[in-house]
């Protein structure tokens, strides 16, 4: 007796839509983890420091509005017109980058979106001697109580990364 035969979806069909089905209304429910991730790479013919930051969406527009600022509206047909400028600014505010002990300002490269998140490119230049890099990871800690701020660090051959918190921003790193 073949009861299902009137079903005829493989079992192939009805992951992938259930996967969709997962993914779809995921992106209408709040993540359970705030986290950012940093890439920062020495490159050593310009002498810079290039970094990477990659955030949720969501979490950037929340710590902009509580910070004083608009509600964004990033990657919508409403975004704000100095969107740009109001998420180089917390990012540069809340993300402050020492070398050697000295504070660096950075340049704003420009961002680009991903799904739900947002990669942030800046660059601080005249980077050299270096023997430590000392940051300030405070993306979000005002908004989140649970936030995570991942730092990757490669510089030449050195390779160490470090999690700042809430409790403790502070990362450091000894250049080897």
């Amino acid at each position: 007796m073949k009861r299902y035969q009137q079903f005829p979806l493989s079992s192939r069909k009805i992951f992938l839509l259930l996967t969709l089905l997962f993914w779809g209304l995921s992106a209408f429910v709040a993540h359970p983890i705030h986290i950012s991730v940093t890439d920062m790479r020495y490159n050593k013919e310009n002498k810079t420091l290039e970094l990477i930051h990659k955030v949720f969406i969501d979490d950037l527009e929340a710590a902009v509005v509580q910070s004083g600022g608009p509600n964004l509206r990033l990657n919508t047909q409403y975004e704000h017109e100095n969107s740009a400028q109001w998420v180089y600014d917390y990012i540069e505010q809340n993300f402050t980058v020492l070398v050697n002990g000295d504070p660096k300002s950075s340049t704003y490269i420009g961002h680009e979106f991903a799904d739900n998140s947002i990669s942030i490119y800046r660059e601080v230049e005249k980077v050299k001697r270096v023997r430590t890099i000392d940051i300030e990871a405070n993306i979000f800690t005002k908004v989140f109580p649970d936030q995570k701020n991942m730092v990757h660090l490669v510089f030449e051959d050195f390779k160490e990364s470090k999690m700042g918190t809430t409790e403790e921003p502070a990362v450091s790193f000894l250049i080897k």
